[in-house]
């Protein structure tokens, strides 16, 4: 392993095409790491909002402080052909939809150009609701820009931000620009962050839902990526520190151009890059010259930086069983955490599958949960058969053999492709975790006990 410091369109409503409670088998003995059987019935529960002529998956999610949950949601329009649009839902604290939300629980907000896909939610102290994500700007073509809208409580779009309650944006003329990272600031400002074509971007939005020019001055921070091979490269995940400053963790293109290492960027308040973090604001982190990617940051109770993702071990690249589930913490300087793991890393997983974590959350006692997804079969249909996987580790980056079995529990939903991307923590330490069921035709939410 290796470190180097280096527009206008109306709110409209739809009618749900299906909403389901599902049962699940899952490796897990009974308490800590199970399935919570109050929540839907038997923990899980399965949402489509295709009217089943394409994928509906779960992307974002954030709870409320009445512990209701948000989610965010990508998939087709109905009839098909027709484009695509942000979908939020709002599930109550049992997991059945919420009526008083939009229409029947859920809320579709279009875009002028007629293809829009929402990524990230937050909610703001006044209970409104920040959505993010992506949508051409009309005239641009296919040529992704970001999407912002913020609804009222009850699902209504509040026409006070942006324009008519939406905000788009791009970064660099010409260039495609994708958003994976939002949090609102104690003062209101909603940070962002994502990429910029090949390179590393952030943004800063005023409470009204413009770009806030103390930021950098223009409200927009690009970020070379020193590795220009690489056309995915960008920010994965995004957080804030105590002090102001912005952490976003993703991926470049390797030196040798042969993967992705791991990428971590701190950003001081005023949108400048911070030059005392790692070197000159960046660390990039290299497990085994193969393709890694950070997915998920957050910040410790010792204002330590955690990321999770993924790491590649082995020896061939398209070895996908090499993937492993990897966190990695670093101080606030931007070095590895000696104390944690093996040199400041954690790379675990059941030898022989395919392992990997798109997203981790810090319980209140220190320890860290990861989720993510667990290949352990084939199918000729449907390619790799996976399971939503969780990993539990302690606060010295050691797997905490109290959770699940061994410190690992999966999840199959269907017996298909299922897959976690987010996670996160009730008020009662119970974690909820979204993301897709059956090959990505359903939003899939569920919750564990803890």
């Amino acid at each position: 392993m290796k470190l180097s410091s280096a527009l206008g369109v109306s709110l409209s409503t739809i009618v749900l095409f299906f909403s389901a409670i599902s049962a699940s088998a899952q490796t897990c003995p009974g308490g800590s790491g199970c399935l919570d059987p109050t929540f839907g019935a038997g923990g899980n529960v399965t949402t489509s909002i295709n009217f089943g002529t394409g994928a509906s998956y779960g992307e974002g999610s954030a709870i409320q402080p009445d512990g209701k949950i948000l989610v965010v949601a990508g998939g087709p329009n109905y009839p098909a052909g027709t484009g695509s649009d942000f979908y939020t839902l709002r599930y109550n604290t049992d997991g059945t939809l919420d009526s008083t939300f939009g229409s029947g629980g859920v809320v579709r907000v279009a875009f002028a150009s007629g293809s829009a896909g929402a990524t990230e939610v937050a909610v703001q102290a006044d209970g409104k609701i920040i959505v993010a994500g992506g949508a051409p700007l009309p005239g641009a073509g296919t040529l992704g820009a970001i999407a912002v809208c913020r609804l009222n409580s009850d699902g209504s779009l509040d026409a006070s931000f942006g324009a008519t309650g939406r905000l788009q944006f791009g970064f660099t003329a010409g260039r495609r620009a994708f958003v994976r990272g939002l949090v609102i600031q104690p003062n209101g400002s909603i940070a962002l962050a994502g990429a910029d074509d090949i390179d590393f971007a952030f943004a800063r939005l005023t409470p009204a839902g413009a770009l806030d020019t103390s930021f950098n001055r223009t409200g927009k921070l690009i970020v070379a990526n020193i590795n220009s091979s690489d056309p995915v490269a960008g920010i994965n995940a995004l957080t804030i520190q105590p002090d102001g400053k912005l952490v976003g963790a993703g991926h470049r293109a390797t030196r040798a151009q042969s993967g992705r290492d791991w990428a971590v960027i701190r950003v001081n308040a005023n949108g400048t890059l911070d030059k005392t973090f790692g070197s000159g604001g960046s660390v990039y982190l290299d497990f085994n010259r193969l393709n890694d990617e950070a997915n998920s940051v957050a910040i410790d109770s010792s204002n330590r930086i955690v990321v999770s993702g993924r790491a590649m071990t082995g020896t061939t690249q398209p070895n996908l069983m090499n993937y492993r589930v990897a966190v990695a913490r670093f101080t606030s300087a931007g070095q590895l955490d000696k104390s944690f793991g093996t040199g400041g890393t954690a790379v675990v997983g059941i030898t022989g599958f395919y392992n990997t974590s798109s997203a981790m959350t810090i319980q209140s006692d220190g320890k860290i949960v990861t989720a993510g997804e667990i290949s352990n079969a084939y199918s000729p249909t449907y390619g790799n058969v996976d399971d939503v996987l969780l990993v539990r580790f302690n606060t010295n980056g050691s797997v905490d053999q109290s959770f699940g079995i061994g410190g690992f529990v999966s999840t199959d939903y269907n017996g298909l492709r299922d897959a976690a991307n987010s996670i996160n923590l009730q008020s009662d330490g119970r974690l909820v975790i979204v993301g897709s069921y059956s090959d990505e035709n359903f939003i899939s939410v569920a919750r564990y006990l803890n």
